[in-house]
C-alpha cells in the first residue's frame, strides 16, 4: 500500500461543481478552517451545512472532512454552540463527517496544555457526538485517545463497498498520538 499524509494550511475556499454522481462516484467535501464563520457569520456556516445537505444525494456525498479549527476562540461558548447546530444539520441528514483538532479550538487557544485545554472541543465535539444512535444506528466513529477525548480519534467508513479508516489527529501531534496512529494503521490492513 502507498500512504500519502497531506498538510493543509488555511485554504480559504473549496470550490464544488455541482452534477450528478454516476457510475459508483462519490464526493467527500472537506471544510477548511470554519473558525471565522463560527466567530463572526454564522449564517454563512449554516448555508454551508445546508448546502452539504441539499446536494447529497446528487453528489452522491459520502463523506465530510474538517481540516481543524472549528471556532476562533476556543473558550467561546458563543462560538461552540454556533458550530454545534451548524453541524447538526449533518447529523439529521445522516451524512458522516470527522471535524478534527484545530489549534484555535483549544480553550484558551492554548494548544500546548493538551487534554486540559479541549474541554469545550470535547463537550461538542468529543466521543458522544459521534456514539449518538439517533443519528448513527451504526457508528462510523471508533476510537479515540486519549480515552475519553477526540483530541485523536478514529473511524472506518465503507463506501462502494471499500473500507476507509480515517484518522483525525490533534494540532502538532504528540509521539504518543502517532504511535497510537500507527497501531490503527497495522490494524487494519485491509482499509485504505
Amino acid at each position: 500500500k502507498q500512504w500519502v499524509f497531506l498538510s493543509f494550511v488555511a485554504l480559504p475556499t473549496i470550490f464544488l461543481i455541482p452534477g450528478n454522481a454516476q457510475n459508483g462516484d462519490f464526493t467527500v467535501v472537506v471544510l477548511p478552517d470554519t473558525q471565522y464563520y463560527s466567530e463572526s457569520y454564522p449564517a454563512i456556516l449554516n448555508s454551508q451545512m445546508q448546502w452539504i445537505v441539499n446536494n447529497a444525494a446528487g453528489l452522491n456525498v459520502q463523506l465530510v472532512l474538517g481540516l481543524g479549527d472549528i471556532v476562533n476562540n476556543g473558550g467561546s461558548s458563543t462560538e461552540w454552540a454556533t458550530a454545534d447546530v451548524a453541524y447538526k444539520k449533518l447529523d439529521a441528514a445522516h451524512i458522516r463527517y470527522f471535524a478534527p483538532l484545530g489549534n484555535h479550538d483549544y480553550d484558551a487557544n492554548n494548544p500546548a496544555k493538551r487534554t486540559a485545554a479541549t474541554v469545550n472541543f470535547n463537550h461538542y465535539f468529543g466521543p458522544s457526538r459521534y456514539q449518538n444512535t439517533s443519528y448513527w444506528s451504526t457508528p462510523y466513529w471508533q476510537g479515540s485517545y486519549p480515552s475519553g477525548s477526540n483530541e485523536n480519534f478514529y473511524g472506518l467508513v465503507t463506501i462502494n463497498g471499500q473500507q476507509f479508516l480515517i484518522l483525525a489527529l490533534e494540532f502538532y501531534p504528540r509521539d504518543a498520538s502517532l504511535s497510537w496512529a500507527g497501531q490503527l494503521i497495522q490494524n487494519n490492513p485491509g482499509a485504505e
